[in-house]
């Protein structure tokens, strides 16, 4: 474990009813390992809450043989009962632990603590809020830790983590973002190995210039609209730095959801249309000229008319005409914009190539290069080749798995004939492709044809049947494509291809994963991610002592995807320090871990909830009722 996470470590298990909150992309998972480790014995029960399903699969694997449980619905009350007996530590839904509470299943007296995972998300209303507390009003010693790792969650509403704390009976919070002390001394190192780090940074081309201009015009017009036709919205919250990012959704609906039936329908249109340029914007980097031109089809439809008036504006036409100048050249007929009749000759397909292809490509001849060197080396000094090119593993980390299967096709067969492909699968682009690129698409699949039939044939000759159908399943299934890490052959270097974003709730910890896995000596990050670079940084420092990582990061100068990498940085140094702010003014009650019977919040009405009060014995006299429609009652005697 690194040093932060030993000092993490120590703090967690000392402090009994404490809330962490971490900074974007920082790993913990180690330390979970160890806390949960901590607890998995009989003599404890322990409940895990709000975790994920992914995230309950991770730990319980890397801690098979200690007493951990998942507890689904597949056991029953019985037998949750008596598993709760023979204690350890129990990954469980709120929604079973309500039931269980309520059902008197659990013995609350024994339970010696509960970890709440996602604690950003506990608010008063909330299940977890109720079960904790159930929980201190029959329990006065256990434990409760809760843990988050969005701290810009606690910017959204009015004292958010002054109200998280409450509706978790903690009085103490401990912040750890990326320029806490031990952090960032782990991180940063004295090793000149450190600053292996190479930032290419690449001009947009002129036309993905202007489309991001006018987009970002569209964007502008948008967020001031929407804060004429919403005064609720806040100017400071509210901005087109904002509006770029992800969060800005849950911004928005902070102020909106309240008075979300007195906003009008223009309000709304505005709301959707700013997730198409935010969508739009982040395919114009990511993506190449014909995926972003066929995303951008399906927007600027004829049945998208009737549904957003942006596909109207002057803005709009020049979006449309400098996406479709990026594949065809001014000959082909631009009649309609996204017409499925594209009808051209074969010298008007010209498609740009993405920048970062080009890029990549030289990164990989560069890292060819290096590799014969070495083995150049080794061969006048008379040593032994031992395998240096299968050692040197090159790891490329894109957004999607879109993105990876569009970068192999390009790394094997090039960017004429990786784009053509994209061009015949398309549904909104019908183009007749020249002969000669017809003709190179034609012998890929023959060769991916016979490709696959030999490694068929290969695998049920050494194969049993089952283990047979479990890895055919794996070239069709896209998370398991993914955990089997497909290499592509470039240059005589293995390179691997690998998204950073979570396939929905399917794997927890990936990133983190995947490097330990490949263990790579060359890492490119072709998109640019707060997370992503946080755990390159945890990575490489794990690793310092017997390996060199060298690492390029790919990104457009002046261009919205640094913008949004930039604002991700800023707001979340915005978030800690509103943080702390608010932490050294809180005002805790010394009640409020509700260790005794003075919180109010654990006061209830003695009067039963099956209990009901009768009305019928008032008369029209005991009430009088004022012009707004208040009833008032009035003392008979």
């Amino acid at each position: 474990m690194l040093q932060y996470e030993k000092q993490l470590l120590l703090d967690v298990i000392q402090e009994d009813n404490q809330l962490y909150v971490f900074g974007k992309g920082i790993p913990v998972e180690k330390v979970m390992i160890n806390i949960l480790k901590t607890y998995a014995c009989e003599t404890n029960l322990v409940f895990i809450l709000s975790a994920s399903s992914s995230e309950e699969k991770y730990y319980t694997e890397h801690l098979a043989g200690e007493k951990i449980l998942s507890i689904t619905t597949e056991y029953g009350a019985n037998e949750r009962k008596d598993l709760y007996a023979n204690g350890g530590v129990f990954f469980i839904t709120a929604r079973i632990l309500v039931v269980d509470f309520l059902k008197e299943v659990v013995p609350a007296d024994k339970i010696t603590g509960i970890i709440v995972v996602r604690a950003h998300n506990v608010i008063e209303s909330s299940q977890e809020a109720f079960i904790l507390r159930l929980y201190r009003s029959k329990n006065k010693t256990g434990f409760i830790k809760a843990f988050s790792e969005s701290p810009e969650s606690f910017l959204l509403g009015f004292s958010k983590l002054n109200r998280v704390m409450r509706s978790t009976f903690l009085a103490n919070v401990s912040l750890w973002p990326r320029f806490h002390a031990a952090v960032k001394e782990t991180l940063t190192g004295k090793d000149s190995r450190f600053n292996n780090v190479i930032e290419i940074q690449l001009q947009l081309s002129e036309e993905m210039r202007g489309i991001q201009s006018d987009l970002l015009d569209l964007i502008t017009w948008s967020v001031s609209e929407l804060k004429r036709l919403v005064p609720a919205l806040n100017d400071e919250d509210v901005t087109v730095e904002t509006a770029l990012t992800t969060s800005f959704e849950k911004i928005v609906a902070a102020y909106v959801d309240p008075v979300w039936n007195t906003i009008n329908s223009k309000s709304k249109e505005i709301l959707n249309d700013l997730k198409v340029f935010r969508l739009l914007l982040a395919h114009l980097t990511k993506s190449d000229c014909v995926t972003f031109y066929s995303t951008l089809c399906n927007y600027t439809s004829h049945d998208a008319v009737l549904k957003s008036s942006w596909v109207l504006t002057k803005s709009a036409e020049n979006i449309i005409v400098a996406a479709r100048n990026r594949i065809f050249s001014s000959s082909v007929s631009t009649s309609d914009s996204c017409s499925k009749s594209k009808q051209a000759s074969a010298s008007a397909f010209k498609p740009e190539i993405h920048p970062k292809w080009l890029a990549l490509g030289e990164i990989l001849h560069e890292i060819s290069i290096k590799k014969e060197k070495v083995e150049e080396e080794k061969r006048s000094k008379d040593e032994q080749l031992t395998t240096f090119g299968a050692k040197l593993k090159t790891l490329i980390f894109t957004q999607d798995v879109k993105t990876c299967f569009t970068l192999r096709d390009y790394l094997c067969h090039g960017s004429e004939p990786t784009l053509a492909k994209l061009i015949r699968n398309s549904d909104n682009i019908k183009y007749d492709l020249p002969p000669e690129v017809l003709q190179k698409l034609n012998q890929i699949n023959q060769d991916q044809r016979a490709a696959k039939r030999s490694r068929l044939g290969d695998e049920h000759n050494n194969v049993s049947s089952d283990e047979e159908a479990d890895k055919t399943e794996i070239q069709f299934t896209l998370t398991q494509i993914e955990r089997k890490y497909m290499d592509v052959e470039f240059l005589q270097t293995p390179v691997f291809i690998r998204p950073f974003r979570n396939l929905g709730d399917t794997e927890a910890f990936g990133i983190s994963e995947t490097l330990d896995k490949l263990k790579p000596d060359v890492l490119i990050l072709f998109d640019p991610n707060l997370e992503l670079v946080r755990n390159v940084e945890v990575y490489r420092t794990r690793v310092a002592e017997i390996q060199n990582v060298k690492v390029y990061f790919l990104s457009f100068r002046n261009s919205v995807e640094e913008q949004i990498y930039l604002t991700s940085i800023q707001r979340e140094k915005l978030a800690f320090e509103k943080l702390i702010e608010e932490k050294n003014t809180m005002i805790i009650p010394e009640d409020r871990e509700a260790k005794d019977e003075l919180n109010q919040d654990l006061w209830r009405n003695s009067i039963k909830a099956n209990e009901t009060v009768s009305t019928s014995g008032l008369s029209k006299r005991n009430m009088e009722t004022d012009q707004n429609g208040t009833v008032h009652y009035i003392n008979a005697g």
